[in-house]
């Protein structure tokens, strides 16, 4: 038992604090390699103790024969190769290991465990609030904060830019990085609300916090999921006291934002929606002309196995285009292109399980439907924070069926 312990404590509780940080590509190389060493470590302490089923070897095999054919296909065909497509392959390789041995770990850890994880893991990844306040304080009042992010508003005309000024962007590269930390904070504090019967108040502040701060991102990735997940929320939770108390909650985060003097959101979301859904931004611009890109071009071959990891840079010499970025900032566009529809099917039939496994609980729901967002605006699945998010996820839907199951609770 002490085995099993050990590595639940390091699967599923060091390496998700860790992952928190993988906001940041620059510390993302850092935390990926003590991460690894984590995965390393339990892996030895766990020994035979964690029985494998033997369809999960023959899938690991069928999806890293996939990949390898896609890298050689790549490397013969287009004469390219080098440290980046190795170092992808690794990653993806790791990241297999990782999901196949946490999710093993989360079915033999107890609920009463898995409660106490989220509950550390929220606390820690709320550390994203603080340096977010920070950074608010710096703006307003002069103080230092390190320049880390991209802080300037874009996308929008120059009298909402003008207005603007700046953005939150915390210790990640971009506000969209940020997003689903923000919107992971939101629902996990929701589903603590709505169980706990002490420290609502707490739990209260982090999602007024993670609403207020998500807003001043100025991120449309969590703008539009946030009222795909308000507006679920309701539909899933009506009554007249919950839709009083939401619609109250809402007049407040916005009181706020008036009071401050900031309240352009609306305008801002307008442009940018217009924006975005006319494909005049980089980003809707790079969306549409990659897959394009990979029909008119593509064979039987890379139709099925992809034009390689790491490709979508390639492309504008490869087959003379105009992509403005190194990726669509959308992981089924990036799958389809450097995998192929094999991989793709394979990721679809993933996050369909999922589905199938969370639609009938309230937060796990939408903990799943903040994650299938996320993957519509950040290709980031080569970090270990993406595949934390879903680990965290089943941990959280093992608690939450518990809870229906025993009517703990009326969540």
């Amino acid at each position: 038992m002490e085995v099993k312990f050990n590595s639940q404590i390091f699967v599923l509780l060091f390496i998700p604090l860790i992952s928190i940080f993988d906001v940041n590509l620059a510390v993302s190389q850092v935390t990926f390699v003590l991460a690894l060493f984590f995965l390393i470590v339990s892996i030895l302490i766990t020994g035979h103790s964690v029985k494998v089923n033997s369809s999960y070897y023959v899938l690991f095999i069928s999806i890293a024969c996939v990949i390898v054919l896609s890298s050689l296909h790549r490397a013969l065909f287009f004469h390219d190769i080098d440290n980046q497509l190795l170092i992808r392959i690794v990653k993806l390789v790791v990241f297999f290991l990782y999901f196949t041995v946490a999710l093993k770990l989360v079915g033999l850890t107890s609920v009463d465990k898995c409660l106490l994880y989220i509950k550390v893991f929220l606390l820690f990844l709320s550390i994203h609030l603080l340096i977010l306040a920070w950074q608010q304080l710096s703006f307003k009042f002069g103080f230092y904060f390190p320049e880390i992010g991209k802080t300037t508003v874009h996308g929008v005309e120059s009298n909402i830019r003008d207005s603007l000024t700046h953005r939150l962007t915390g210790i990640a590269n971009e506000p969209s990085y940020m997003a689903r930390a923000l919107l992971q904070i939101l629902v996990l504090s929701l589903f603590f609300y709505a169980s706990s019967l002490r420290k609502k108040s707490i739990y209260l502040c982090l999602i007024l916090a993670s609403i207020i701060f998500g807003f001043l991102t100025f991120s449309m990735s969590f703008i539009f999921a946030f009222f795909i997940v308000f507006f679920t929320y309701l539909f899933r939770s009506f009554s007249v006291r919950t839709f009083a108390f939401l619609i109250l909650f809402i007049f407040l985060v916005f009181s706020i934002f008036y009071l401050n003097k900031d309240f352009y959101i609306f305008q801002f979301i307008l442009d940018r929606f217009n924006t975005e859904s006319s494909g005049s931004s980089a980003r809707s611009h790079d969306l549409i002309l990659a897959p394009k890109m990979f029909f008119d071009n593509c064979s039987i071959i890379t139709c099925s196995i992809g034009f390689g990891p790491s490709s979508i840079k390639y492309f504008n010499d490869w087959f003379n285009g105009y992509l403005i970025y190194e990726t669509t900032n959308n992981v089924f566009v990036d799958v389809l292109v450097e995998f192929g529809f094999l991989i793709l099917f394979f990721t679809l039939s993933l996050f369909f399980k999922y589905f199938s496994l969370v639609v009938k609980y309230k937060y796990s729901f939408l903990y799943f439907l903040v994650f299938i967002l996320s993957n519509l605006f950040r290709s980031d699945y080569l970090t270990f924070n993406y595949y934390v998010y879903v680990v965290v996820g089943f941990m959280l839907l093992k608690v939450e069926r518990f809870y229906h199951q025993n009517n703990l609770y009326n969540i």
